[in-house]
C-alpha cells in the first residue's frame, strides 16, 4: 500500500496497533493523528489518500471526532476513502442474527447513540467503508482483555449462570487490523457497510472461563445475580470515582480494582449475533481460533 494514510485516532489501543502495523509490516508511509487533535488533522488531511477513523471513547469523543473530521472532509478537492470504525452497538437492543441491513436502533444510550450519529456522517459523506466491530480482545486491548483478566484473577468474573448466557462477538485484534487493511486497499466498496466479528461466537460464560483456565485463575467462581448486583449497583460507581481521583480513568489503576459496569452485565445476558456473510465474502476475512487468541492474551497480560 504505496499511499498515504491518516490513522485518526492513532492514540487508542485499535489506533496505535494500525499505526504499527501499516508501518512496520505494510511499509506504508502513515501519518497519525490522535483523536482530539484537530489541528494535526488540518495539516495532514491533504496529503492522504486514505483514512481510517479509529475513535472509541466516550460517547462525546465518538460524536466530536466524527463531526470534525467530516466537517474537514467536506470541502475537500480529492476525497479520500475514509474506513470508519463503528460498533455493534448501533444495533442497540435488537436479538438475534442481524446483518447489514438491519435497523440501527441505537437505544442501548449515550454511546450507541452516538455511534449510530457518527455513522450517519459517514454515509453522507459518500466514500466511506463502515466496520461494525464486536467485541475487540487480545493483546493490548485494554477494555475488553485488560479489565476482564483483572476481574478473572479477583474471581469477580466467572460462570455468571443464566446472567451470562447471551453471545459475544468477539473479534480478535489482529483479524480487526486485517479487516481494516483490506477495507483500505479494496477497490470499488465505498459506502459499503460490514459487520466484523469471529464466525464463531461463544457466549459469554464461555469466553470467561476459557480465558481464566488460560490465565490460571482457576478454579473459575460462579458468581450469583446477588454478588451482581452488588457489583453493579454498589461498587461499580464507587471504584469508578476512586479510578477518576486515582488518575486511572483511561488506563486502569494498579491501586484500584476496575468497576464492573451495568453495561457489561447487560450484554452478557443479550442474545445478538453479528451475521459476518458479507466481510469473510468480499473483504477475505478471517479468524483466529479462540483457543489460540486467548492464549496470546493471557500470556501479554501474564
Amino acid at each position: 500500500m504505496s499511499a498515504v494514510v491518516l490513522v485518526h485516532g492513532a492514540d487508542n489501543f485499535i489506533g496505535s496497533q494500525l499505526v504499527e502495523t501499516l508501518r512496520q509490516r505494510e511499509g506504508t508511509q502513515v501519518h497519525a493523528v490522535g483523536a482530539a487533535d484537530e489541528a494535526a488533522l488540518r495539516r495532514a488531511l491533504p496529503g492522504a489518500r486514505a483514512v481510517a477513523h479509529c475513535i472509541i471513547g466516550s460517547a462525546a469523543q465518538v460524536e466530536r471526532s466524527g463531526a470534525t473530521l467530516y466537517r474537514l472532509l467536506s470541502g475537500a478537492a480529492d476525497a479520500p476513502r475514509v474506513v470508519h470504525l463503528s460498533s455493534m452497538t448501533v444495533y442497540g437492543s435488537a436479538t438475534g442474527s442481524v446483518d447489514e441491513t438491519c435497523a440501527m436502533r441505537g437505544d442501548l444510550g449515550p454511546y450507541s447513540a452516538s455511534q449510530v450519529l457518527a455513522e450517519g456522517l459517514a454515509a453522507k459523506y459518500g466514500r466511506a467503508v463502515i466496520l461494525r466491530s464486536g467485541v475487540e480482545y487480545g493483546p493490548g486491548c485494554t477494555t475488553w482483555s485488560g479489565r476482564v483478566a483483572r476481574w478473572l484473577r479477583a474471581h469477580r468474573l466467572g460462570d455468571l449462570g443464566e446472567a451470562g448466557d447471551g453471545q459475544c462477538n468477539l473479534i480478535y485484534i489482529d483479524d480487526l487490523l486485517s479487516v481494516i487493511l483490506s477495507a483500505l486497499r479494496e477497490p470499488g466498496i465505498e459506502g459499503s457497510v460490514f459487520n466484523v466479528a469471529a464466525e464463531d461466537k461463544p457466549t459469554w460464560n464461555e469466553y470467561f472461563i476459557e480465558y481464566a483456565v488460560a490465565l490460571g485463575a482457576v478454579p473459575v467462581r460462579r458468581i450469583g445475580v446477588r454478588r451482581l448486583s452488588v457489583e453493579a449497583r454498589i461498587l461499580a460507581p464507587v471504584l469508578k470515582m476512586a479510578e477518576i481521583l486515582s488518575g486511572g480513568a483511561r488506563g486502569g489503576s494498579p491501586l484500584v480494582p476496575p468497576p464492573i459496569p451495568a453495561s457489561l452485565l447487560r450484554s452478557c445476558r443479550h442474545e445478538i449475533s453479528l451475521n459476518v456473510t458479507r466481510v469473510k465474502n468480499r473483504l477475505a476475512a478471517h479468524w483466529t481460533p479462540l483457543a489460540e487468541g486467548l492464549r496470546r492474551t493471557a500470556k501479554f497480560y501474564g
